[in-house]
């Protein structure tokens, strides 16, 4: 048991498909390797897993860290990523964050599907921007370095907001400009 967690391990896809199939005791998050050995592969796995339990969060672990397969992996299902080699606490905090991620607001939620990555930061950064979506704030300042996902959670801000997700979508690169 981990963190307090009892942790059961599957061998292959197959077994893990009649597993959660019986789903007794109800497992809370599934964390599956995409380069599964033996016949069911990781991405058939997460494509039947999640047809028969949308509701049950899957965390995909894999040794490549590949676009193509990362987005892959996300449309079918998956809500995060992670990259082997994987250490404990790493995995730990990947399913602690899934697990407060399914008991939180609708609008952190529906925040968090905007991007991969569960961490305790991210999960931090979608609680204050739910508030101020709920505040029905009509602008916000979102300030980071590059490459860390504002337009993202702007574009989410907007989606989400009342006050503003009926006008028009307008995306500025601040940096761009001279």
């Amino acid at each position: 048991a981990a963190e307090g967690r009892e942790v059961i391990v599957c061998p292959d896809g197959a077994g893990a498909l009649q597993l959660v199939a019986g789903d007794s005791p109800p497992f809370q998050v599934v964390v599956l390797l995409w380069e599964l050995a033996g016949e069911l592969k990781g991405a058939e796995l997460l494509i039947r897993l999640h047809r028969a339990h949308p509701e049950l969060p899957i965390i995909v672990v894999s040794g490549l860290l590949d676009l193509s397969r990362l987005a892959t992996a996300k449309a079918l299902g998956a809500c995060d990523f992670l990259l082997k080699p994987l250490d404990r606490k790493r995995l730990v905090e990947a399913v602690e964050a899934t697990l407060i991620l399914e008991s939180i607001s609708p609008q952190v939620e529906a925040l968090a599907k905007t991007m991969l990555g569960r961490s305790q930061a991210m999960l931090t950064v979608f609680k204050s921007l739910a508030q101020v979506i709920d505040q029905q704030a009509e602008s916000v300042l979102l300030v980071g370095e590059s490459g860390t996902g504002k337009e993202l959670l702007a574009r989410g801000f907007h989606d989400l907001s009342e006050a503003v997700k009926d006008g028009p979508w307008v995306p500025v690169n601040m940096a761009a400009i001279p």
